[in-house]
C-alpha cells in the first residue's frame, strides 16, 4: 500500500465522530491484526465479520415488526428500551474491557503463547461492540427527534435487536474466558498436586 493510500486511511479514522468507529470495526474485522491502524480490511472480510451479523439483526426487527402489525399487538418503544438498558450495557462492556488490561498478569506465558491470536484479538472484540452500542444509543436519541413513522420504528427495532446481539457476543466472550481461565487454574493445580505427591529420590 502507497503512502498516499495510508495517508488516506489514518485520515478517514480522525474524521470526528464516525472515524473512531470505523477505526474500531477495521480493528474487528482484522481480529487485532497491526494491519489495522493504517489498511482497511476488504469487504469481504467485512461482510463476513460484521456484515452477516448486521443483516440477521435486520431480518429478525424486520420480523418482529411484521408479526406486530399481523396480529395487532401493542406496538413496542424501541427508542425508550434503548435508552433505557444501552446505558447499562455500555457500563458493564467498558468493565469487562477493563479487566483486558490485567488479564496478561493472570496468564502464564504458555498459556499466552498457545493463544496469542485470542488474546490479540481480545481489545478489538470488545472495543466494537462497546463503540457500536454508543453510537446506537446516540442514534436512537437522535430519531426521537423525527415523526416516529414505520422506517424510524424500524430502524429503532433494528438498533435494539443489533445492541443485543453485541452484548450477547460480548457476554459469550466473557465465558470463553472464565473457562480458559478457571480450566489453567484447574491445569497448574493439578500439576502442582502431582509434583507434590511424586516421591523423591534417595540422594544417597
Amino acid at each position: 500500500m502507497t503512502d498516499t493510500r495510508k495517508s488516506i486511511v489514518k485520515s478517514v479514522f480522525r474524521l470526528p465522530i464516525i472515524g473512531p468507529w470505523i477505526k474500531h470495526a477495521n480493528s474487528y474485522v482484522w481480529q487485532g491484526k497491526g494491519d489495522y491502524t493504517w489498511r482497511l480490511a476488504p469487504l469481504s472480510k467485512w461482510a463476513r465479520s460484521i456484515g452477516s451479523d448486521i443483516v440477521s439483526a435486520a431480518i429478525f426487527s424486520l420480523s418482529l415488526e411484521l408479526t406486530i402489525c399481523y396480529f395487532q399487538l401493542n406496538s413496542i418503544d424501541y427508542s425508550s428500551l434503548i435508552q433505557e438498558f444501552f446505558p447499562s450495557f455500555i457500563g458493564f462492556a467498558i468493565g469487562v474491557y477493563a479487566l483486558t488490561f490485567i488479564l496478561p498478569s493472570t496468564v502464564t506465558k504458555q498459556s499466552l503463547n498457545e493463544g496469542r491470536k485470542k488474546y490479540e484479538a481480545l481489545p478489538s472484540n470488545l472495543g466494537y461492540p462497546i463503540i457500536s452500542i454508543i453510537f446506537m444509543l446516540f442514534a436512537s436519541v437522535i430519531l426521537t427527534i423525527f415523526p416516529q413513522t414505520r422506517l424510524v420504528t424500524s430502524i429503532q427495532g433494528f438498533l435494539l435487536v443489533y445492541g443485543f446481539m453485541l452484548m450477547i457476543e460480548i457476554t459469550s466472550l466473557v465465558t470463553t474466558i472464565g473457562r480458559a481461565q478457571v480450566s489453567q487454574r484447574l491445569s497448574s493445580n493439578t500439576d502442582d498436586a502431582t509434583r507434590d505427591q511424586t516421591p523423591k529420590k534417595d540422594p544417597r
